[in-house]
This record gives C-alpha cells, sequence and structure tokens, in this order.
C-alpha cells in the first residue's frame, strides 16, 4: 500500500501548536479554506471551538464580506509572502467595534488561508505604556535635575555669603 501525505500524528501536533499561539491579549491564528466546496469552513478556530463552521458569508461592523475578501487578497500572494487586512470588529461583549488588524498567508497545497489576527488597540497598548514609562522617567530627570540646582544654588548662596563676610572684615 502506498501513502501520500502528512502521518496523523504530524497534524495533531501541528494543529495543537497552531491553536497554543496567542497575539497580544485576544489575537490568535486561525486557518480556513480558501478555495473549493468547504470554502470559508474553518479548519482550524480559536481553542477548535468552531473547526467546521462556515463563515464564509460572515460580516465585519460596516457589513462587508471580510473573509472573502480575505481569502481573494490571500491567493494573490506569491508564495512565502505575507498580505493584510484591517477591518471593524464587534465581539458581543464589546460596546463598540474595533479595528482588527489580520496577517494572512495563502498555503495553496492545501488551499489555506492562515490568518493571524488581533485587535489594533492591544498592539497600541505596549507602546502606549512605553511612552507612560518614558514619559515618568523624563519626569523623575527633570525633578532630580531640578532638585540638585536648588541644592547646589543654595550651597553657593551659602558659601558666597560666609566669603562675602570675610572678604569685607579684611
Amino acid at each position: 500500500m502506498l501513502y501520500v501525505g502528512i502521518p496523523q500524528e504530524s497534524a495533531t501536533s501541528l494543529r495543537k501548536a497552531i491553536m497554543n499561539v496567542k497575539v497580544a491579549e485576544t489575537g490568535y491564528v486561525a486557518v480556513l479554506n480558501a478555495k473549493g466546496e468547504t470554502r470559508g469552513h474553518y479548519v482550524i478556530s480559536k481553542d477548535g471551538k468552531r473547526d467546521g463552521e462556515n463563515i464564509w458569508e460572515a460580516k465585519d461592523s460596516d457589513g462587508r464580506l471580510f473573509i472573502q475578501e480575505m481569502c481573494q487578497i490571500a491567493q494573490n500572494l506569491k508564495p512565502g509572502e505575507i498580505g493584510e487586512y484591517k477591518y471593524p470588529w464587534k465581539n458581543p461583549e464589546d460596546p463598540a467595534p474595533r479595528m482588527k488588524i489580520a496577517r494572512l498567508m495563502y498555503f495553496e497545497p492545501w488551499d489555506w488561508l492562515i490568518n493571524v489576527g488581533c485587535f489594533v488597540d492591544e498592539f497600541q497598548a505596549a507602546q502606549r505604556r512605553i511612552q507612560s514609562t518614558a514619559r515618568t522617567g523624563s519626569q523623575i530627570v527633570i525633578g532630580i535635575g531640578l532638585i540638585s540646582f536648588l541644592l547646589a544654588a543654595g550651597v553657593w548662596y551659602v558659601v558666597a555669603r560666609r566669603l562675602g563676610g570675610q572678604i569685607s572684615n579684611v
């Protein structure tokens, strides 16, 4: 018997590895079929909860068929090239839609759209923390500089008065 494909153990470990990827706080990697009868079906979803579900007709907060657009973009990429897609998305628990960014890659041998997505504000959170830390650091340096200047001025004043007093006594 001739077997052509990948061993089942490898597929299971690949699946687990993909599902274990976490991007920022809530981002994840998803794999969808990009063409054929099963286009738009999850091959690998977040935590495997929606595997097999057809989301081909899913719409973003602006009403665009974003899965169809992502598949189209991905299929037009060259091998190894990574595409980008931004769209507004509202989770049921969110008060308003938030911008999401997805990096897309098409794996032609299996007709897979590999999608790594995350909310934009989660990426910007790290930038905001760095800016806040830099601001705090700058304020500390300015404060230390001001205190140092005042101490130096105080020492200068005391020394100048003593020397001035000694000179006037001579």
